[in-house]
Protein backbone atom coordinates (compact mmCIF):
# COMPACT_ATOMS: atom_id res chain seq x y z
CA UNK A 1 0.00 0.00 0.00
CA UNK A 2 1.10 3.51 -0.97
CA UNK A 3 0.51 6.42 1.91
CA UNK A 4 -3.12 7.77 1.13
CA UNK A 5 -4.37 6.00 -0.83
CA UNK A 6 -8.02 6.46 -1.89
CA UNK A 7 -10.75 5.78 -4.15
CA UNK A 8 -12.91 7.45 -5.28
CA UNK A 9 -16.37 6.17 -6.82
CA UNK A 10 -18.78 8.32 -8.69
CA UNK A 11 -21.83 6.16 -9.50
CA UNK A 12 -25.47 7.86 -10.81
CA UNK A 13 -27.56 8.97 -13.85
CA UNK A 14 -26.63 10.10 -17.13
CA UNK A 15 -25.79 13.73 -17.00
CA UNK A 16 -25.14 14.34 -13.59
CA UNK A 17 -21.35 14.81 -14.11
CA UNK A 18 -19.67 12.15 -12.71
CA UNK A 19 -16.51 11.70 -15.61
CA UNK A 20 -16.42 15.41 -15.37
CA UNK A 21 -15.65 15.75 -12.06
CA UNK A 22 -13.47 12.42 -11.32
CA UNK A 23 -11.29 13.48 -14.33
CA UNK A 24 -10.75 16.85 -12.55
CA UNK A 25 -9.99 15.35 -9.49
CA UNK A 26 -7.49 12.71 -11.50
CA UNK A 27 -5.66 15.99 -13.13
CA UNK A 28 -5.75 17.65 -9.72
CA UNK A 29 -4.57 14.56 -7.90
CA UNK A 30 -2.42 13.34 -10.72
CA UNK A 31 -4.49 10.56 -9.74
CA UNK A 32 -5.92 7.63 -12.65
CA UNK A 33 -9.20 8.28 -14.30
CA UNK A 34 -10.73 4.78 -14.73
CA UNK A 35 -14.36 4.82 -16.53
CA UNK A 36 -16.61 2.06 -15.93
CA UNK A 37 -18.59 1.97 -19.05
CA UNK A 38 -15.81 2.22 -21.33
CA UNK A 39 -15.47 -1.25 -21.25
CA UNK A 40 -18.92 -1.95 -22.11
CA UNK A 41 -19.23 -4.18 -24.91
CA UNK A 42 -20.46 -3.46 -28.12
CA UNK A 43 -22.53 -5.56 -30.40
CA UNK A 44 -23.80 -4.06 -33.60
CA UNK A 45 -23.69 -0.39 -32.56
CA UNK A 46 -25.65 -1.06 -29.60
CA UNK A 47 -24.41 -1.55 -25.83
CA UNK A 48 -25.39 -5.01 -24.16
CA UNK A 49 -25.67 -4.42 -20.51
CA UNK A 50 -26.09 -7.90 -19.12
CA UNK A 51 -24.99 -9.85 -15.85
CA UNK A 52 -22.18 -11.32 -17.95
CA UNK A 53 -20.95 -8.40 -19.68
CA UNK A 54 -20.98 -6.30 -16.40
CA UNK A 55 -18.73 -9.18 -14.58
CA UNK A 56 -16.17 -8.97 -17.69
CA UNK A 57 -16.22 -5.45 -17.50
CA UNK A 58 -15.51 -5.72 -13.84
CA UNK A 59 -12.87 -8.15 -14.13
CA UNK A 60 -11.51 -5.56 -16.52
CA UNK A 61 -11.20 -2.35 -14.27
CA UNK A 62 -10.00 -4.62 -11.23
CA UNK A 63 -6.91 -5.62 -13.82
CA UNK A 64 -6.33 -1.81 -14.65
CA UNK A 65 -6.40 -1.02 -10.87
CA UNK A 66 -4.24 -3.89 -9.66
CA UNK A 67 -2.03 -2.90 -12.30
CA UNK A 68 -1.77 0.56 -11.62
CA UNK A 69 -1.57 -0.07 -7.78
CA UNK A 70 1.70 -2.31 -8.36
CA UNK A 71 3.60 -0.75 -11.48
CA UNK A 72 2.91 3.13 -11.30
CA UNK A 73 3.31 5.36 -9.03
CA UNK A 74 -0.64 5.99 -8.69
CA UNK A 75 -2.65 5.76 -4.99
CA UNK A 76 -5.19 7.95 -6.42
CA UNK A 77 -8.39 6.57 -8.10
CA UNK A 78 -11.21 8.41 -9.67
CA UNK A 79 -14.04 5.65 -10.83
CA UNK A 80 -17.09 6.88 -12.64
CA UNK A 81 -19.93 4.96 -13.95
CA UNK A 82 -23.58 4.65 -14.76
CA UNK A 83 -24.48 1.15 -14.21
CA UNK A 84 -22.81 -0.15 -10.67
CA UNK A 85 -24.55 -2.80 -9.31
CA UNK A 86 -24.42 -4.59 -6.08
CA UNK A 87 -21.86 -6.99 -6.47
CA UNK A 88 -19.73 -4.46 -8.87
CA UNK A 89 -19.60 -2.42 -5.88
CA UNK A 90 -18.57 -5.41 -3.33
CA UNK A 91 -16.15 -5.71 -5.39
CA UNK A 92 -14.66 -2.08 -5.59
CA UNK A 93 -14.73 -2.09 -2.11
CA UNK A 94 -13.13 -5.73 -1.40
CA UNK A 95 -10.51 -4.57 -3.36
CA UNK A 96 -9.51 -1.64 -1.68
CA UNK A 97 -9.71 -3.08 1.45
CA UNK A 98 -7.62 -5.95 -0.13
CA UNK A 99 -5.42 -3.62 -0.80
CA UNK A 100 -5.48 -1.12 2.01
CA UNK A 101 -6.99 2.09 -0.11
CA UNK A 102 -9.52 4.01 1.73
CA UNK A 103 -13.17 3.30 -0.85
CA UNK A 104 -14.89 6.36 -0.86
CA UNK A 105 -18.08 6.03 -2.48
CA UNK A 106 -20.09 9.14 -4.18
CA UNK A 107 -23.63 8.97 -5.64
CA UNK A 108 -23.56 11.95 -7.87
CA UNK A 109 -27.44 12.92 -8.77
CA UNK A 110 -29.25 15.91 -10.08
CA UNK A 111 -33.12 16.69 -11.05
CA UNK A 112 -34.01 14.84 -13.35
CA UNK A 113 -35.31 17.67 -16.17
CA UNK A 114 -31.44 18.96 -15.50
CA UNK A 115 -29.90 15.71 -16.34
CA UNK A 116 -32.18 14.94 -19.78
CA UNK A 117 -30.80 18.41 -20.93
CA UNK A 118 -26.99 17.49 -20.50
CA UNK A 119 -27.71 14.17 -22.28
CA UNK A 120 -29.62 16.28 -24.98
CA UNK A 121 -26.66 18.71 -25.26
CA UNK A 122 -23.98 15.88 -25.74
CA UNK A 123 -25.99 13.42 -27.25
CA UNK A 124 -28.72 11.71 -27.19
CA UNK A 125 -27.34 8.57 -25.31
CA UNK A 126 -29.96 6.66 -22.91
CA UNK A 127 -31.84 9.32 -21.51
CA UNK A 128 -34.53 6.94 -20.62
CA UNK A 129 -31.55 5.07 -17.88
CA UNK A 130 -32.22 8.69 -15.90
CA UNK A 131 -35.70 7.56 -15.51
CA UNK A 132 -34.55 3.68 -14.33
CA UNK A 133 -31.64 4.62 -12.13
CA UNK A 134 -33.40 5.68 -8.96
CA UNK A 135 -35.15 2.40 -8.61
CA UNK A 136 -32.32 0.78 -9.39
CA UNK A 137 -30.68 3.04 -6.41
CA UNK A 138 -33.64 3.23 -4.48
CA UNK A 139 -32.84 -0.38 -2.27
CA UNK A 140 -29.19 -0.47 -3.39
CA UNK A 141 -27.75 0.90 0.55
CA UNK A 142 -25.14 -1.88 0.40
CA UNK A 143 -22.86 0.74 1.78
CA UNK A 144 -23.42 4.42 2.45
CA UNK A 145 -22.63 6.75 -0.21
CA UNK A 146 -22.59 10.54 0.23
CA UNK A 147 -25.20 11.94 -2.02
CA UNK A 148 -24.44 15.26 -4.09
CA UNK A 149 -26.97 16.58 -6.41
CA UNK A 150 -25.48 18.78 -8.99
CA UNK A 151 -28.13 20.37 -10.43
CA UNK A 152 -27.70 23.58 -7.60
CA UNK A 153 -23.87 23.88 -7.93
CA UNK A 154 -21.10 24.26 -10.48
CA UNK A 155 -18.52 21.84 -11.49
CA UNK A 156 -15.77 23.53 -9.26
CA UNK A 157 -18.04 24.23 -5.99
CA UNK A 158 -18.72 20.21 -6.51
CA UNK A 159 -14.56 19.31 -6.97
CA UNK A 160 -13.95 21.59 -3.81
CA UNK A 161 -16.76 19.78 -1.88
CA UNK A 162 -15.14 16.35 -2.73
CA UNK A 163 -11.50 17.67 -2.10
CA UNK A 164 -12.67 18.75 1.67
CA UNK A 165 -14.22 15.19 2.03
CA UNK A 166 -11.15 13.53 0.80
CA UNK A 167 -8.70 15.45 3.44
CA UNK A 168 -11.37 14.88 5.91
CA UNK A 169 -11.72 11.32 5.20
CA UNK A 170 -7.10 11.41 5.66
CA UNK A 171 -6.72 11.65 1.87
CA UNK A 172 -4.11 14.45 0.88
Amino acid sequence: MKNNSYLVLFYGPNGAGKTTIARTLATKYNGLHVQIDIFSTMHRGKFWHTRKNNKDKMALVLAVLDAALLKTSYCRFFVDGVLIYRFMFRQIDDWCRNNKVQFIPIYLTGKLKDLDYRVQQRKKLQQDWNKKLPIIYKNFNYKSAIRINSSSQSAEQIVKMIISLIKRKGGN
